[in-house]
C-alpha cells in the first residue's frame, strides 16, 4: 500500500469520525433548543398570569 493510499484512507475515516461528532451534536442542539422554547414559553405564559 502506497503512502499516498494510506493518508486518503486516514482523512477520510477522519472526516467520516468529526461528521458522526457534527451530526450528534446539531441533533442535542435541536433537542435542547426545542425544550428550552417549551420552557420560555410556559414561563411566559406563568408569569403574566402572576403580574397582569
Amino acid at each position: 500500500m502506497s503512502f499516498l493510499a494510506i493518508a486518503l484512507g486516514g482523512a477520510s475515516l477522519y472526516a467520516a469520525f468529526l461528521y458522526g461528532l457534527h451530526v450528534l451534536f446539531t441533533r442535542q442542539q435541536g433537542a435542547r433548543l426545542a425544550v428550552g422554547a417549551v420552557f420560555r414559553r410556559r414561563l411566559r405564559k406563568h408569569v403574566g398570569g402572576i403580574w397582569s
